[in-house]
């Protein structure tokens, strides 16, 4: 009890500070079938289990379903709709409706099934933001259509408490939702947002739905007796043994070898290998493995994600650089353990087509993560790099790019 009424006093004040009274606010919520989620909810959610925050909430954001006014025969009003009734409410303690935003409005244009967005401004300057959705089951919604798991934290008028989808938001930790595309410069803004507030992006996650690993060991699995070498411990694992011990390993077949890796090890040894590489259409992104294979940027961050637990190396093509060096470029064929099983590929990440030249090789490195992998980075051959915020080598690159006849990537 002494929990509920710490959080009822929490957010008591937190109302007052958007200068909403509490009772009626929650009896709306009681009464509609509606949702207070967003940012206050999630800093409310870490009061309520002892955790401070350490951000101010931007605004205070509500679900609500799209529902239409009752009317008697003689033409009274006999029920209001929901948003009639929240607008009402906030109309009647001093907001105004500055903004009605469309559903393809650039804040929320990533979302789906939303009928419109209504802004309410105070003039002490608080806002809240009144997002009508075409759908019935908000939490449901809410769980498939949002991108970090910190944002699925809600106010439960029921049991009045706050609650989260994850628990790991009890540790300030995000991952990206299943149906979330990582590729986005959106995505990366939100993370990033995330990480200012003082939360840590787990790795691994997932793009799409998780590779359970239902079939691995079981009858028929092509992966039993396999052996795969571990490039960090420099020995030799069994597969099905590495993969059963955490989701985040992972097993990379080149020709006729297994290697097995740890998924963020592995991302953070290929950050400080990545490379420019030429093609038709000008350059790629690139990254190295550490066994000196090339593949596209793509399934760099693809390997931080549970979807996929095999990736097949398939060669490509060659390319030459004007020291003397080349680089071996590969398409890379992604595997669940029951797709491996059935020869059925999940994804495929295959390079440009190749343009037959020769390209100054540069490496730069962007922010590499900090991790014990760093400490590796001796072992693997030296490549010279540079600092993108070095101007002058930016134009010297830029001017190597011009000389070539091609476009920075």
């Amino acid at each position: 009890m002494h929990r509920i009424h710490l959080q009822s006093h929490q957010m008591e004040s937190f109302l007052q500070s958007y200068s909403i009274p509490c009772a009626p606010f929650k009896d709306l919520l009681k009464t509609t079938n509606s949702l207070f989620t967003g940012s206050a909810a999630l800093a409310l959610y870490l009061q309520q289990e002892g955790i401070e925050p350490s951000f101010i909430p931007n605004n205070l954001n509500l679900l609500v379903q799209d529902t239409h006014c009752l009317f008697f025969e003689n033409g009274h009003l006999n029920q209001k709709s929901t948003v009639m009734r929240f607008s009402t409410f906030l109309l009647s303690n001093g907001y105004n409706l500055t903004t009605k935003f469309e559903s393809d409005q650039a804040s929320y244009q990533t979302l789906k099934q939303i009928q419109q967005v209504l802004s309410f401004l105070h003039p002490s300057g608080t806002e809240v933001h009144l997002i009508v959705l075409i759908v019935s089951d908000l939490q449901d919604y809410m769980n498939t259509n949002f991108d970090l798991s910190a944002c699925c934290t809600w106010y439960d008028a029921r049991t009045d408490r706050f609650e989260t989808a994850d628990e790991i938001t009890l540790n300030k930790e995000i991952s990206i939702l299943p149906g979330q595309h990582p590729y986005t410069d959106t995505l990366r803004t939100r993370i990033e947002k995330y990480v200012s507030r003082g939360f840590t992006l787990v790795l691994p996650a997932s793009i799409h739905s998780q590779d359970k690993r239902l079939t691995l060991g079981k009858s028929g699995c092509p992966l039993i007796g396999i052996k795969a070498y571990d490039m960090m411990e420099l020995e030799e694992v069994d597969a099905v043994h590495y993969l059963s011990a955490s989701k985040k390993h992972l097993l990379i077949k080149s020709g006729q070898q297994y290697y097995a890796f740890h998924r963020t090890t592995l991302y953070d040894c290929m950050q400080l290998r990545r490379v420019i590489v030429p093609c038709s259409s000008g350059a790629f992104e690139a990254f190295e493995t550490p066994f000196n294979q090339t593949i596209i940027h793509h399934v760099h961050r693809m390997i931080t994600y549970e979807d996929f637990s095999l990736f097949e190396l398939i060669f490509a093509y060659n390319v030459s650089f004007n020291n003397g060096r080349q680089k071996s470029i590969f398409s890379v064929n992604c595997y669940t353990v029951e797709g491996w099983k059935t020869n059925t590929v999940g994804a495929i990440f295959a390079p440009p087509s190749h343009m037959d030249m020769v390209l100054p090789l540069v490496v730069p490195i962007v922010n590499p993560l900090p991790s014990p992998a760093m400490a590796l980075a001796p072992i693997f051959e030296h490549i010279p790099v540079f600092d993108e915020d070095d101007l002058e080598l930016q134009e010297l690159l830029l001017s190597e790019w011009r000389q070539l006849g091609l476009h920075h990537p």
